[in-house]
């Protein structure tokens, strides 16, 4: 049974060595066994803790920088072990890092910079970043218009799971981040090209089956097959980690 715990990642960030990033403080990395029967998938932890089971480094990279799990065009030149060979991962922020209250966004932004960086210390993962025109999805307003709201923009999220997604306060571009992030596994980029600039307040209730639908029949939007400019991440270097 295959079970992902991600945080919600909406946005690239910077890659290792362009900024001085915050480190974990606790790293465990170990090739998985394959007789351990745990799930596999990945759990991040309130306080800074990340805890990955059997998974593959093009997973690591795949939450590290908001990407699709699946191979896909964004991730590039991944050698053949990256992708067959699994590890467990333990890793701990030190205390403070992540204190109580911290939003969401800026704790997902720390995690994803702290996995980064432990990828390039224990994996020697060098990357870089291009832009390339590729397939995406772009977000527009269904025929017939939105069926939601404005709100007042102010603090507020996304929080999604289990086939349904709860906004508060949220432009479109986030809704565009979530649906092209690797929880949905939609196979291209999402867009925003609404042209729409106010927040929003919603729950979309969907199965993976029906998500395009039900964009249409509870927002009101849709998301048309299109061409775009997006980030690219290029894998110069990895090597197998040494074990603890």
């Amino acid at each position: 049974m295959r079970v992902f715990c991600w945080a919600l990642a909406c946005a690239l960030l910077p890659l290792p060595g362009a900024a001085q990033s915050p480190a974990f403080e606790v790293v465990s990395v170990k090739p998985h066994n394959a007789e351990d029967t745990r799930n596999i998938g990945m759990q991040v932890f309130p306080g800074g803790r990340l805890s990955a089971t059997a998974l593959p480094l093009r997973a690591l990279l795949a939450y590290a920088y908001s990407l699709p799990m699946n191979p896909s065009e964004r991730l590039s030149d991944l050698p053949d072990w990256t992708i067959s060979e699994r590890y467990d991962i333990e890793a701990k922020a030190p205390d403070g890092a992540f204190p109580a209250g911290l939003p969401t966004s800026e704790a997902r932004a720390k995690m994803q910079a702290m996995l980064q960086a432990l990828l390039a210390e224990r994996f020697k993962l060098a990357v870089h970043r291009e832009i390339r025109e590729m397939p995406v999805y772009a977000l527009v307003v269904a025929k017939g218009g939105l069926k939601i709201q404005p709100v007042e923009a102010g603090s507020g999220g996304l929080t999604g799971g289990s086939g349904k997604l709860m906004a508060k306060a949220v432009p479109l571009s986030r809704l565009a981040g979530y649906l092209a992030g690797p929880r949905l596994q939609l196979g291209h980029p999402v867009i925003d090209r609404t042209g729409i600039s106010e927040s929003f307040s919603f729950t979309l209730e969907y199965t993976p089956e029906d998500l395009f639908a039900a964009l249409q029949e509870q927002l009101g939007l849709k998301l048309e097959p299109s061409k775009g400019m997006v980030d690219v991440i290029i894998v110069d270097h990895a090597e197998k980690p040494s074990e603890n």
